[in-house]
C-alpha cells in the first residue's frame, strides 16, 4: 500500500484510493488529499482513545452506521499506510490478515 500511497501523494490532489476488503465490499476505506473516508458501523463516533490509537485525526464527518472522515495529521505514506492499516483491524475488525482489493482513480 506504501508505493501506492506515495505515488499519490506526489500526484494531483484528485486522485483517490480505494481499498475494499477481498470478499466483503461493507468493509472499505477510500484516501484523498489528505482525508480519510471510511465505512463505519457504530452508532456513536469513535471514542478520542480508539481515535489516538491510529494517529492523530480530526473528524470531518460521521453519520451513523454509515461511514467516518477524517483529515490525517500524517503526510508520509507509510504512517498513512499504517493508520489505514489499523483502520481495518482496529475499527472494521478485519483481524490480522486480510485481502485487499486496490482501486485508484483519477475523480478530477
Amino acid at each position: 500500500m506504501t508505493p501506492v500511497l506515495a505515488r499519490m501523494i506526489a500526484g494531483p490532489d484528485s486522485m483517490c484510493l480505494t481499498l475494499t476488503l477481498e470478499g466483503d465490499a461493507d468493509r472499505w476505506v477510500q484516501y484523498m488529499a489528505d482525508s480519510v473516508n471510511a465505512a463505519y458501523f457504530g452508532e456513536e463516533p469513535p471514542s478520542d482513545d480508539l481515535l489516538y490509537s491510529l494517529g492523530p485525526a480530526v473528524i470531518t464527518s460521521f453519520e451513523a452506521a454509515n461511514h467516518l472522515t477524517v483529515t490525517l495529521a500524517a503526510r508520509d505514506p507509510e504512517s498513512i499506510a499504517a493508520w489505514i492499516y489499523d483502520y481495518f483491524q482496529k475499527v472494521l475488525e478485519c483481524g490480522d490478515a486480510f485481502v485487499l482489493d486496490v482501486v485508484v482513480e483519477d475523480l478530477g
